[in-house]
């Protein structure tokens, strides 16, 4: 962090540009933290281009992490990333507590900003306002907001008002599948405020019709699934579309990106029907059938089948993101 607290709003708008990733937590066949595969997960995206990198968001699994290990996370990423790309560390715990002692810690360690979303008992938007107002008053760091379905969807007039808090800075506004009209409310409302990001590559091509221009793709990891430090297509695609030149994008999606986009709608939408919680598993078997560190995924979550995997296999294979039949297994 390199900014004062009264400066976050600007520096997001400044420094927020282009790709950022999203990382899995990989685990030991000990069921502890894998920091030497995170290190090298973290090597490998940040050759892919990446501007920033997020770190125990919910496809890292922050809900079945302890304190201590969601900061070994933080300081690895830190370690790793620092100077090479922006790292910003999901530190939403429902213990308020808790809460700000992560947020002070990822502060301190040195993280460039920090990401917060709704609480679990959280059942109102005034709740959930003031529990992240009471987290941003306790650090100097700047906040970034997860709108998301899973708790409490955030309407487009409280988040404008969330949006007030001086160093609230950035939103990722997650709830396009649910609500397609709300990333262009929230970015009327609270777009000269904060940056105003949704994860759903659609929205590029909506910018001729609706006006709404994001500037950084906050964060999505994409990236990792579906390049590779030759061929970085989904990097490049995102950095033509942030940029302003959709027509360019529209072409290198349409060429490079949608046979790997179309892969990955099939396995999430099978698996979000099946658990409605597709992330953790299918990035973990995604990230160990290309050679990440990976591991398995931590209850309540479940892994995925054998014949779930093979079938992933198949069409990684056919992608040509992998070139062995066989991989060391995940979670079985």
């Amino acid at each position: 962090m390199n900014y004062k607290k009264a400066e976050a709003k600007q520096w997001a708008r400044e420094n927020l540009h282009g790709h950022w990733s999203s990382m899995i937590t990989p685990f030991t066949p000990e069921d502890e933290i894998d920091l030497g595969g995170l290190d090298k997960n973290i090597k490998k995206v940040l050759k892919l281009g990446t501007k920033g990198i997020g770190f125990t968001w919910p496809g890292g699994e922050f809900w079945a992490l302890t304190m201590e290990e969601r900061k070994k996370v933080c300081e690895q990423a830190i370690r790793s990333a620092s100077g090479k790309a922006l790292v910003g560390i999901h530190t939403s715990r429902d213990c308020l507590k808790d809460c700000i002692e992560l947020s002070q810690h990822a502060e301190d360690a040195g993280a460039d900003l920090i990401i917060l979303s709704a609480p679990y008992a959280s059942r109102t938007e005034d709740q959930v306002y003031r529990f992240i107002e009471r987290v941003a008053e306790k650090v100097n760091i700047g906040v970034g907001l997860l709108n998301t379905p899973h708790i409490v969807l955030l309407g487009a007039e409280a988040i404008a008002k969330l949006a007030d808090i001086p160093n609230v800075c950035v939103i990722k506004e997650a709830s396009y599948p649910v609500n397609p009209t709300l990333v262009l409310q929230v970015q009327k409302l609270a777009g000269e405020k904060i940056v105003v990001s949704s994860p759903y590559d659609e929205a590029f091509f909506f910018e001729e019709y609706t006006g709404f221009h994001q500037q950084v793709m906050f964060a999505n990891p994409q990236d990792w699934m579906f390049d590779t430090p030759e061929h970085n297509y989904y990097v490049q695609f995102v950095n033509l579309a942030t940029s302003g030149r959709t027509t360019e994008a529209a072409t290198l999606f349409k060429e490079k990106v949608w046979v790997f986009r179309k892969v990955y709608d099939k396995h999430w939408k099978y698996l979000t029907k099946k658990h409605n919680g597709a992330f953790p598993p299918l990035f973990k078997c995604w990230g160990q059938l290309i050679g990440m560190a990976a591991g398995h995924v931590r209850p309540p979550i479940l892994p995925m089948t054998e014949h779930e995997m093979d079938l992933l296999r198949e069409d990684l294979a056919s992608l040509g993101l992998i070139r062995k039949a066989e991989v060391s297994p995940i979670g079985r």
